[in-house]
């Protein structure tokens, strides 16, 4: 009866639930944001293993913190705020080895299922211009455009986790997106001509990306039109 109870409340419920006593409250909280908050590790760190173990050391952080937690944001936020700054020391703790930190973007993990050899290889070419793209964006920007972009956070949901204000948020994305803008139409493939409709055409048959001014709607694809 419990857990058919869990099932159905929400993240604030079951927050109550847990600062109860009632611990499954907790493994329901967890079940709900496990997937999304290692998608989020990956986009940062671009390894599957650290982005599993970096997600777990998140939850374990907030199972200890949600006793005290006042309830004064809401959960998810409060728990990818963690999740950013476990996220954020793993890459510091990588750069002081020197090792190579890209974000990643989500076109290495969306299959291709109908895609004929020839698009296949178009693809990988405009994903690996894409990754380049958003390595080179300075980090404050890259972690937004991954974010919104990547992950599908709000913009309000981007500015209360990394602790920012929604204008700054709105800024970032709004110069990332043109500097994306720009490196894309800067390359083309050996023996085209520089043709942004075909840019266009070849990137929004993968992903979209959204109007930073909206909040929410969608542009029909990068190269063209505000961000």
């Amino acid at each position: 009866m419990i857990s058919a109870n869990l099932e159905t409340m929400t993240d604030e419920e079951l927050v109550l639930e847990f600062q109860r006593g009632i611990e499954p409250a907790f493994n329901r909280l967890v079940s709900r944001y496990q997937e999304k908050s290692t998608r989020l590790a990956f986009s940062m760190l671009r390894n599957w293993e650290t982005a599993r173990e970096i997600s777990q050391n998140a939850f374990v952080k907030a199972y200890f913190g949600l006793k005290s937690f006042k309830r004064e944001s809401k959960f998810g936020t409060w728990f990818f705020r963690i999740l950013v700054n476990q996220a954020r020391d793993e890459i510091r703790r990588r750069m002081r080895s020197k090792e190579q930190v890209m974000a990643e973007d989500v076109l290495t993990v969306i299959p291709s299922l109908h895609a004929s050899p020839s698009q296949e290889i178009i693809m990988e070419e405009e994903r690996k211009r894409l990754e380049a793209a958003v390595a080179n964006l300075p980090e404050n920007e890259q972690k937004v455009f991954v974010m919104r972009y990547f992950n599908d956070f709000s913009l309000q949901e981007i500015a209360e986790s990394l602790g920012i204000a929604l204008g700054t948020v709105k800024a970032s994305l709004f110069h990332a997106t043109q500097k994306v803008r720009k490196a894309l139409k800067n390359v083309c493939h050996p023996g085209e001509s520089r043709d942004p409709d075909r840019l266009d055409s070849g990137f929004s048959a993968h992903k979209t990306l959204a109007d930073p001014s909206s909040g929410g709607r969608r542009n029909d694809n990068l190269e063209k039109g505000g961000v």
